[in-house]
């Protein structure tokens, strides 16, 4: 009778410690579910660098020649070291790369515009893509270059629904300005944007482009 006893309380021992193990299995399991900031905490960051907007009608232009850094609006933050990996090859060779906004829409931040000096202009805005883990160039949005003539090339850039998609497309200007300040070769481009991401040049999409006023720069 006593080795039955035993017997029982040695089965009952071991069901409950299988329980036990079988139970923390489980909370193993659900206890922390997998998300694409805990997969990959170095990308969470690097987009956290970046101030996110809700963008309806944006309009990017350069810095003035005569405006101060704090007072230029699209300066940004100048992107924190260890992050190369999600850098294309111009931002890595760039002599400043500043992280200016994350544009949010279709429920993530898929957008976003870098101010970079390089050889060629200071605070030129560029927009790209996150392609998984990479930054792809879509295009550049502003810049203003002075020649060894004295003169400058101005490139803006207004990002908005011009099609009512309700994807967001970018109409820009470019124009010359010369030594005595005046405006030639105007010209003006809309690419709009595709489903899949991408932004194709429209050729039969109007705009009223005197609405669009260059920002005065020079």
């Amino acid at each position: 009778m006593l080795f039955s006893a035993n017997k029982i309380l040695i089965i009952f021992s071991f069901l409950l410690l299988s329980g036990t193990g079988f139970s923390q299995d489980v909370v193993s399991a659900y206890n922390k579910p997998v998300t694409a900031a805990s997969t990959d905490e170095d990308l969470a960051t690097f987009i956290a660098q970046f101030e996110t907007s809700n963008v309806g009608n944006l309009h990017l232009y350069a810095k003035s020649t005569k405006e101060p850094v704090a007072d230029y609006y699209y300066q940004g933050s100048e992107l924190g070291s260890g992050f190369d990996k999600y850098l294309t090859a111009d931002l890595r060779a760039a002599s400043n790369v500043n992280a200016v906004l994350a544009i949010r829409y279709n429920d993530q931040n898929n957008l976003f515009i870098i101010n970079q000096d390089n050889q060629y202009a200071a605070n030129k805005l560029s927009l790209y893509r996150m392609d998984g883990t990479q930054l792809k160039l879509i295009q550049d949005l502003s810049f203003l270059k002075k020649s060894w003539t004295g003169n400058y090339r101005q490139r803006d850039t207004w990002i908005q629904d011009v099609d009512g998609d309700t994807l967001l497309d970018l109409i820009q200007k470019e124009r010359k300005i010369n030594r005595s300040g005046k405006s030639t070769k105007v010209k003006t481009k809309i690419y709009l944007q595709q489903r899949e991401g991408t932004f194709e040049l429209s050729n039969n999409t109007n705009v009223n482009s005197d609405n669009y006023i260059f920002e005065n720069v020079k």
